[in-house]
């Protein structure tokens, strides 16, 4: 199972290429990271502006260097790093002997650091994951919310970037909302490679016999400026000026269309600074990714070998599918029926080779669980012990139902509200059934809650589990009655107008007329996009009917214009409540207040302009 990584580097206004920015003052876009917006000194910067990082000496170097701003960088140059908890008092006994340690960068290198995994509130949830347990932590002699003993930040930072495959995991660079596209962007990725070295663990020197390790890793990626094997998103070529307000305006709506926008669903995979990201993740990023390199070959607007790069992203996304395989949920869904170390044991029944990725691991867990074969280690008795009475007692309807979940890249929490009846009653929409959501597993995407700590399950897991690559499919074919044997499936497309009518709701659209929402569909980052006819709503009205209104909506009192509208059932009820609420409310006579409103609005507004 291939694990891939997301870093998060700071807006640099030269494509990152280990420079100082050429405008250091004018880049207000990296000042959305607090550590920069801390230290950041604009006159120093503009000093040296557009000098090399190799140049510089340390005192010199901009705080961005520690945000990943030069991971494309050309030349080796070199960092020198301190203790956040040297000059504190309380730590004199522990930090104090450190020393500030100097660091080389290697060319085309950044450092990425897992900052979630060191939180101590992380830890309980780690613990309980592994088979093995971890060096135990430290209490720190003063309030911090980070894991304090060495030995064990050395090893969460083994167990972290030990996950990684050099030559087959990639890393997704990406800004969060600072940066030049617009504020309704939180997430941005800036560019795609594949991992070719991963450092090992480094150390602060030491005037001492002790020392600690540093969180940060040196990670070495395929990206070039000119090469096709990884490269950086063309946004800074948009953004230059044309010289022309009507070419600059065209470049700005050229420049929204190759934008790449995570999926919404997928946002804790692109935080915490670095982060591991699934190979569903990765599969929807790519994808999305590689609908903006034919963008940018359609503009003509940035030079660069395109093609190629939509060669290597379709190669890309090959081998994802491959890594994926057609039962990436198992872990979670051995999780969500007791197993406390499911996905631990699908981890090493798949390093072990126990398991490949393109297996149906089934019969594996099958055998497992009825004692026909044992655990990889002893570790999982226990754990296997007590699942299988659970497991002997499921009806045949269950077992598919867990098997379906399986299809599916969803975390042990989703495919425990899933699995478990009382769970789906509380975290959905409406009820659901285990023989509808065999029936129709794209029931998930439709009736998901989320909980605060997840967004709902997706479309698109939904559909690369049901719609997977064509040899996962024919090597693991999707049983009836979940199976989907044509892209415009009315399960499915009805699952993608609730999809996008949904996310119009979030943003304030309470419906949206039938082009602009066939137009958004279309756009969805799906394997098998769903391009919808008019004519096709009008014959599947019955379909529909449970889950999305069809409306006539008068646009133009004057002229008496209609336009086809949907709208959400849900949304349609809440209306119509509304309306009845308000309209009671507007026909109740209200006894009058005798006041000259009028006159005191006058009155108040001539008073606030003397203030």
């Amino acid at each position: 199972m291939t694990h891939h990584l997301n870093v998060r580097v700071a807006w640099h206004d030269d494509r990152w290429n280990g420079n100082v920015c050429r405008g250091p003052s004018d880049n207000s876009f990296c000042l959305d990271l607090d550590r920069i917006r801390k230290e950041r000194d604009d006159n120093a910067e503009d000093l040296v502006a557009g000098q090399s990082f190799a140049d510089l000496a340390p005192a010199q170097l901009p705080p961005c260097i520690a945000e990943s701003a030069a991971f494309m960088n050309d030349r080796e140059w070199w960092r020198t790093v301190e203790h956040p908890y040297q000059g504190i008092k309380k730590a004199d006994t522990t930090h104090g002997h450190l020393k500030p340690t100097r660091l080389s960068v290697p060319p085309y290198s950044t450092f990425a650091v897992p900052f979630l995994w060191m939180l101590r509130e992380s830890q309980s949830g780690i613990d309980e994951s592994l088979a093995e347990s971890l060096p135990p932590d430290e209490d720190s002699p003063f309030n911090s919310p980070w894991v304090f003993s060495a030995a064990r930040q050395e090893a969460l930072g083994d167990l972290f970037f030990g996950r990684l495959t050099e030559g087959r995991s990639l890393v997704f660079f990406y800004t969060k909302s600072g940066h030049p596209l617009g504020d309704a962007i939180n997430r941005l990725v800036v560019g795609v490679a594949q991992i070719e070295k991963v450092g090992p663990t480094l150390y602060y020197e030491s005037d001492g016999g002790s020392t600690y390790p540093l969180w940060d890793r040196i990670v070495r990626h395929s990206a070039r400026p000119t090469g096709h094997e990884g490269f950086i998103l063309p946004y800074h070529d948009y953004l230059e000026p044309t010289g022309d307000p009507e070419g600059d305006a065209l470049r700005a709506e050229q420049l929204a269309e190759i934008a790449v926008v995570p999926e919404p669903s997928h946002i804790m995979s692109f935080s915490y600074a670095g982060e591991h990201s699934t190979s569903d993740v990765a599969l929807s990023t790519l994808v999305r990714t590689l609908d903006a390199v034919r963008t940018v070959r359609r503009h003509g607007v940035a030079k660069g070998p395109w093609e190629r790069r939509e060669e290597w992203i379709n190669s890309q996304i090959a081998i994802a599918w491959t890594d994926r395989g057609a039962f990436p949920g198992l872990g979670s869904v051995l999780e969500a029926l007791g197993m406390r170390l499911g996905t631990a044991l699908v981890l090493e029944l798949m390093a072990s080779g126990a398991v490949s990725a393109d297996d149906n691991p089934w019969p594996v867990v099958d055998a497992i669980l009825r004692g026909q074969q044992k655990p990889p280690q002893k570790a999982y008795e226990a754990d296997v012990a007590t699942t299988a009475k659970t497991w002997a007692g499921l009806s045949d309807e269950q077992h598919s139902l867990l098997e379906l979940l399986s299809r599916f890249s969803v975390s042990p929490a989703q495919a425990r509200r899933w699995f478990d009846g009382r769970e789906r009653a509380r975290a959905t929409r409406s009820p659901a059934l285990d023989r509808e959501i065999l029936e129709n597993p794209y029931r998930i995407a439709e009736l998901d809650l989320g909980d605060a700590k997840e967004h709902p399950v997706a479309l698109g897991v939904i559909d690369r589990g049901i719609l997977p690559d064509t040899t996962i499919a024919a090597k693991h074919p999707v049983p009836d009655p979940s199976n989907v044997q044509s892209p415009l499936d009315e399960r499915r497309v009805r699952a993608a107008i609730v999809s996008v009518l949904r996310r119009a709701a979030d943003d304030g659209d309470a419906l949206l007329a039938e082009d602009d929402a066939l137009t958004r569909i279309g756009g969805l980052d799906l394997e098998h996009p769903i391009v919808i006819p008019t004519a096709w709503l009008a014959g599947h009205a019955s379909d529909l009917a449970t889950e999305v209104e069809q409306l006539d909506v008068l646009i133009d009192h004057e002229q008496g214009v209609h336009t086809p509208c949907l709208q959400l059932v849900e949304m349609k009820s809440l209306e119509d409540k509304l309306r009845s609420i308000l309209s009671k409310r507007a026909s109740k006579d209200v006894p009058s207040l005798q006041e000259d409103w009028q006159g005191l609005l006058s009155a108040s507004i001539q008073d606030g302009a003397t203030k």
